[in-house]
């Protein structure tokens, strides 16, 4: 997920033809608000003689690997860091940036330039804002903030309460990357290249916690989530204590959608913020603890 807002509108009509053009934007369809918003850019776009066609997919890596290979029509893709740096080693995306002129609105500061430490190198352009939660309910985690090593403790008095998707999975692996941010003493070599650091050595503390937390997960560590969704709901049936989330506002949408949504023994929701590296400055603040949710 990317951390700045870029309209969509705004990026193809930046570089719209004189002629009437299908544009095929390839991105994931598990987010009503984001497919709600993509038949109205395509209903703004028909004005432009532009006919955006949302393909929804489960799995964009699939599609990835089809334009590594030469076989897709996409136009467009909603991609990740992981992915990002797959296409452009592959050489198959389009320096589109310098054709957008409201990039220049975009606040330097958001990092906007590295995506999972790669230069952007005008490569991609961001269109949304995604910061990662663990949603709870206020019997199980308390506070807003939670280390790597207080949801170990937490899973030790809870035995088969938590987990988390199964990676590649995006959710489970940027649930992995906080754990690794949270364990670190060096955060700030996760922004350079992996050439320029010793990965095995950094990455240790992570392999070693995920020994200690795998058998206190659900199904002992044996089996996993396949994804947020599977986990929301195994949440909601209180046989997890925790899902995540990339959206802040998920939760009161879940409710406006389904009347009632609640946590384990009825309690309410909150939502502890673990860190990614899309919120580097505000961790290096907080060292190791989980940024706030207020």
């Amino acid at each position: 997920m990317r951390t700045l807002i870029l309209s969509l509108l705004l990026l193809l009509s930046s570089v719209a033809c004189a002629q009437p053009q299908t544009v095929y934007f390839y991105a994931w369809g598990g987010n009503p608000a984001v497919n709600d918003y993509l038949r109205w850019a395509a209903r703004e776009l028909k004005a432009q003689d532009i006919e955006l066609r949302h393909v929804k997919v489960a799995d964009i890596a699939e599609v990835v690997k089809q334009l590594t290979d030469g076989r897709s029509n996409a136009d467009l893709l909603w991609i990740n860091g992981e992915n990002f740096h797959a296409l452009k080693a592959a050489d198959k995306l389009y320096a589109a940036a310098e054709q957008v002129p409201n990039l220049a609105h975009v606040r330097d500061e958001l990092n906007w330039q590295t995506d999972f430490g790669e230069p952007v190198d005008g490569l991609e352009i961001p269109w949304g804002v995604g910061q990662f939660y663990l949603l709870s309910c206020q019997a199980c985690l308390t506070g807003n903030t939670i280390s790597a090593e207080e949801l170990l403790l937490y899973a030790e008095r809870n035995p088969g309460q938590v987990s988390y998707p199964k990676p590649p999975e995006f959710h489970g692996t940027t649930f992995l990357k906080a754990l690794l941010l949270s364990l670190s003493e060096q955060d700030e070599v996760f922004q350079q290249p992996v050439s320029a650091v010793d990965a095995e050595k950094l990455t240790q503390p992570l392999w070693n916690y995920l020994q200690r937390l795998h058998p206190l997960l659900w199904q002992q560590g044996e089996n996993f989530p396949a994804s947020a969704s599977e986990m929301r709901n195994l949440f909601a049936n209180s046989a997890l204590d925790i899902a995540v989330s990339f959206n802040p506002n998920e939760v009161q949408t879940l409710v406006n959608q389904g009347g009632s949504l609640p946590g384990p023994s009825g309690s309410p929701w909150v939502m502890p913020r673990l860190p990614t590296i899309t919120i580097w400055r505000s961790l290096r603040r907080l060292r190791r603890k989980m940024r706030p949710l207020r």
